[in-house]
């Protein structure tokens, strides 16, 4: 029974593979995820990489293993949600030779989005070590008193109030 359990993990653990395959794509593209977006592209490069050399997933010998292990005979072999996760996945060569072009056209479209859409830069932090001493900031495009003697004769700089 445990057996039996894990190789149905094994088939639900394939599709959710599939649908980041195919799904990833456009979560990551509107997020600009770096880290999503490279992942991906990780992924549907192995992706080909099996469907090129004909190699079978290493996640279909998982499930084959485990379901040759279990031992139990019971009169319905599997559950009809895992039927159908199965059917999905493991389609008839003709469909499987379509899959293989279209998983290359989409690779394609992956690598344009890169060119289309950057990646997006390591942000600069800000740097707040006057912050915390209580000097007052003055950004770039602010004038400051200082400079100006007319602004000064009006307007004394006071210190801010501390923070109680």
């Amino acid at each position: 029974m445990v057996f039996a359990i894990a190789a149905d993990l094994v088939v639900v653990i394939h599709f959710v593979w599939i649908l980041f395959i195919i799904g990833g794509f456009p979560l990551f593209l509107y997020l600009n995820s770096t880290t999503g977006r490279v992942l991906h592209l990780i992924a549907l490069t192995i992706t080909i990489g099996m469907q090129i050399t004909r190699t079978i997933c290493p996640l279909t010998y998982l499930e084959a293993f485990l379901k040759s292990k279990d031992q139990t005979q019971a009169v319905y072999p599997g559950s009809f949600l895992i039927e159908k996760l199965e059917s999905l996945i493991y389609v008839e060569d003709v469909a499987l030779e379509i899959i293989s072009y279209l998983t290359i056209v989409f690779c394609l479209i992956v690598l344009l989005s890169f060119l289309i859409r950057p990646l997006r830069k390591k942000e600069q932090r800000m740097d707040l070590s006057n912050h915390y001493r209580g000097e007052p900031q003055h950004q770039p495009w602010e004038e400051s008193n200082e400079r100006h003697p007319d602004k000064l004769k009006h307007n004394k700089r006071k210190r801010p109030l501390d923070d109680v």
